[in-house]
């Protein structure tokens, strides 16, 4: 009789699992199913001839859309003007991230007020943030040339945002001041993880600062570093506000960036067939970035075991 009740409460408990796992999967496979259909209707009218007024293919056109991006002259600058604001943001986000994440490890009343003050960019929404930079960069009225000038360091006003060789830098300049600050605190949190028995044993041996960093800290915080890289890249990649409040993508398209392009393409000229091609190219430049990031991670691992 126990054993027929012991059985019988195995199975209720099997059966109770199962549909644990069952109703946890139940909201990925959901979120999965709608970004395979948003991926697919995005491919199909890429192929095709579709415009914003009716949302209705009009022909198809195989891949006459992919062509005419890849081979204008806006989608060119476009896609290098975006290869150069992913590598440039990333690349300087993560260089200021990493020291002053080192410098938030610490302990201390100013450290933890640095702390408090360092979430301000990251909460301030994007818009805010754009809107405030557009005004700190402007020509007659900034607040940056206004002080270049009255300290002598200049003779006119500079065209920060007008400028075809400064425009897209500084928008790059807007987005690394809004994020990195996030990247610091995530560093400085990694920090506070690695086995503090490391370094003394670093210091036994005789190691200096920067031999503890590159063989103690350094090991100990990569996961969460290259992490950070790929969600900042992502978060890079993705960015629309900040080039259509600062500059629009001028002057003369030398700011442009693949979604602001994307958001032209689609609401401005109203070709959906386009900007779903634009959208592909950009998905395939962040799936590729995805998969190096994974290649990096696993071959990290590999090394560490």
């Amino acid at each position: 009789m126990s054993a027929t009740l012991e059985s019988n409460e195995n199975d209720l408990l099997r059966g109770t699992r199962a549909f644990r796992r069952r109703v946890l999967l139940l909201p990925i496979a959901i979120l999965v199913a709608l970004m395979l259909f948003a991926f697919f209707g995005l491919a199909y009218y890429s192929l095709h001839r579709v415009t914003i007024y009716t949302l209705v293919p009009d022909g198809f056109v195989g891949l006459s859309n992919y062509i005419s991006f890849l081979t204008s002259r806006a989608g060119q600058t476009a896609f290098l003007n975006t290869l150069i604001w992913i590598g440039l943001t990333v690349t300087c986000i993560t260089l200021l991230g990493v020291p002053v994440g080192l410098f938030l490890a610490r302990e201390g009343i100013i450290i933890r007020v640095t702390r408090a003050f360092m979430l301000v960019p990251w909460v301030l929404p994007g818009v805010v943030t754009a809107a405030l930079f557009r005004w700190f960069f402007h020509t007659q009225n900034g607040v940056l040339n206004s002080l270049l000038l009255d300290w002598g360091l200049i003779e006119r006003p500079i065209r920060w945002l007008s400028s075809p060789d400064l425009a897209l830098y500084s928008v790059c300049f807007a987005i690394i001041w809004r994020l990195f600050p996030m990247f610091a605190l995530v560093t400085a949190a990694a920090v506070k993880t690695v086995d503090r028995s490391l370094y003394d044993a670093a210091s036994i041996d005789g190691a200096s600062a920067f031999n503890r960093f590159r063989y103690v800290t350094l090991p100990g915080i990569r996961p969460q570093v290259l992490t950070m890289i790929l969600l900042v890249t992502i978060w890079v990649s993705n960015n629309l506000v900040f080039v259509n409040v600062m500059t629009g993508g001028g002057p003369i398209g030398r700011s442009q960036t693949m979604p602001n392009l994307i958001y032209m393409t689609a609401f401005e000229v109203g070709d959906i067939g386009l900007a779903s091609a634009q959208s592909i190219i950009n998905i395939v430049i962040l799936v590729l970035i995805g998969a190096l990031y994974i290649r990096t991670l696993r071959n990290r691992q590999v090394e560490d075991a």
